[in-house]
Parts: structure tokens; sequence; C-alpha cells
């Protein structure tokens, strides 16, 4: 009888053992299941990031790429541009080969403080492009800051802009990156002009009069290429004046949801100009998107009026009907308060 009772504490024993080590496996397998889609869910979280992170980086342009290892192959290319030719001075003729083949290095700018040679441009297969820069600071005692203010391709501004700080004594080579849009690719332009303001980082308020200014030409310099934009078939004139030429060229959504209304803007008169689009609403809500470019005379741009895709939810917006706008056009100079043209627009989006 006792041994009948204890093998049947044993057998128990063993099926609550069992039993006991099952559970643990049905909980491990859960456990690593809810594990698993988390991290799956997460994956999911960080490739959207990751999507909309580059999305907002091809919309913004581009605007200045600096990896290390970008800036080690781009000062790669620069020695071995310098051992190939001497640079030019600025206003030479020079000729640029397209299709990420080497231009001769041209001289922008050469004084008693700094150096700024253009030493390559590379048209990459992403329909982006690649411009070389290097710089030198010559004096003993200041820190100086090399922007690239500008860069117009054919009179149309391609929103280039890098800053460089480069300490007494020192040289950097830095690589600009401009990118192709729906309107054009970088290689529709003959010539690439780059607008250059160099400054002391302990003085910025002595700013110098004169920028430093290079004309590069990819395609050689008597090629006659010159960038045209071909007139669209939705294209709407809303303003065409001697003070500026507006048309707006398309609206829409992009992938991340938010909403654009894109215009092309020329300056025909002999001044530069500053513009506004402000006071903005969508289907009678006001909204802080807006735009302010300043562009300079007989040169054109594309311009854009945002609204992100939470403002219009904000809204309870699921399609835009209407956008209403107003257009300012101030001169170019900061100081002055004299207003050159007015007025609001109400614009239906079919």
């Amino acid at each position: 009888m006792r041994k009948r009772i204890a093998l049947a504490l044993a057998l128990g024993l063993a099926l609550t053992v069992s039993l006991s080590a099952c559970e643990q496996k049905k909980s491990a397998k859960k456990a690593n299941r809810v594990s698993t889609e988390q991290a799956d869910e997460d994956d999911e979280d960080e490739s959207r990031d990751i999507e909309k992170n580059a999305s907002l980086d091809v919309e913004r342009g581009n605007r200045s790429e600096k990896s290390e290892s970008k800036r080690d192959k781009a000062a790669d290319r620069e020695t071995e541009s310098k051992n190939k030719v001497k640079p030019k001075q600025a206003g030479e003729q020079t000729t640029a080969k397209a299709k990420s083949e080497a231009i001769e290095p041209v001289l922008a700018a050469d004084n008693e403080m700094y150096s700024i040679t253009v030493s390559g441009i590379d048209f990459e297969a992403d329909n982006r492009c690649a411009i070389r820069v290097a710089y030198e600071n010559k004096t003993t005692d200041k820190t100086l800051n090399f922007m690239i203010r500008s860069v117009k391709g054919d009179d149309l501004d391609l929103n280039g802009v890098m800053f460089t700080d480069v300490t007494a004594g020192k040289k950097a080579n830095e690589v600009l990156y401009l990118r192709g849009t729906r309107n054009y690719t970088m290689q529709d332009f003959g010539d690439l002009k780059l607008t250059f303001e160099v400054e002391d980082i302990a003085n910025r308020v002595a700013r110098r009069d004169q920028p430093d200014v290079v004309h590069i030409y990819p395609h050689g310099e008597n090629s006659g290429i010159r960038f045209e934009r071909a007139p669209g078939e939705n294209d709407r004139v809303i303003v065409d004046n001697d003070t500026l030429k507006v048309t707006m060229i398309g609206a829409g959504y992009n992938e991340l949801g938010n909403y654009s209304m894109d215009f092309y803007v020329e300056n025909p008169g002999d001044s530069a100009v500053r513009f506004l689009m402000e006071k903005t609403s969508v289907n009678g809500y006001m909204t802080d998107a807006g735009c302010i470019e300043g562009i300079n005379a007989h040169e054109r741009m594309f311009a854009s009026i945002r609204w992100r895709k939470s403002d219009l939810e904000k809204n309870q917006i699921s399609k835009v009907e209407t956008a209403e706008f107003t257009l300012k056009v101030e001169p170019a100079d900061y100081f002055t308060t004299e207003v050159l043209f007015e007025q609001t627009f109400t614009v239906g989006v079919e």
C-alpha cells in the first residue's frame, strides 16, 4: 500500500513538473512572439521614419550632404585634379565635361586673406550634381567663414547654400550637392554661377562689400545650352507686371500627405526685390504656411507654399478645394518699408 501511495505521489510530482515546464515553454513562446511583434513594429516605425526623413531630404532639395567618406573622396579627386592642371583665373574660358568627368579648376578668389578654388564638378546617376570647392585661410589669427551664398543655373536659383569655418593657416575641401527636380535636371544648364561671401567670425558686422563670383560652364562656354522652362497646360499666370511675373504651375499632395502649391517666378525688372506669400488659408481655415524669397533683376526661380499634413488634419481638411494668400513685393533692401505690389489671391484647386 505504501509503495502504491509513493508511486502515485511520484507520478503526480512528475506530472506537475511536466505541466510547469510546458507552461514555461508556452510563456517563453508568447514572450518571444510579443517581443518579435514589437520588434517588427519598431522596425516598421524606424523604416517609416527613415523613409520620411529621406523624402524630406529630397523635398528640401539638398541641400548639403557632408559625410566624412564623401569629404575624403572629394579630397582625393581634388588632389588628382591639381596634379593634372593648374587653376585658371576667374573669367578665363573653362570647359567642364558632364557625366562625372573633372573640369579644369577655376580660381574664384585669391587675395592676402584667403583663396577659393572650384576644383571639380561631377554629375551623378541619381540626378545629383557635386560641386567640389577648396578653401584656404591665409591669415595667422582669424577664423574665416566661407559661404556659398547662391548657385544659379542660367539665372535660375538652384537653392545652393553652404557654410564652412576655416581656422587660421588651414585649408578645407568641401562638396556642395545639388539635386535636380521634376522641373529640371542638373545637366540642363549651360552656365552655373556661384556667389561666395567670406567674413571674419569675430567681426561679422564688417561684411565685405563685394562677393566673389565665378562662372562654371559644364558643357563648354560656347555650348549654346540654356535652360528654358516650357509652358505647361495647367499654367495660370496670376501676376505679370514690371516688378514680377508669377505663374502657378501646379498643386498637389506628396507621398507624406503634405500639400504644396508651386509657382514659377520671374523678375523682369532692373532691381532686386523680395516677395512674400503670407496670410494663407485653406478651405477658409487660416494656416501658418508661407513663402519669402529674394530674387535678383532678370533672374527666375521656382517657389512653393507648403502645408504640412498635420496642419490640414488639425482643421479636418481631407481635400484642398480653395487656397488663399496675399502676395507682397518689396525692394530687396530690408531697411525700407516701401511696398511695390500687394494683392490677395483666392485659387480654386481642381
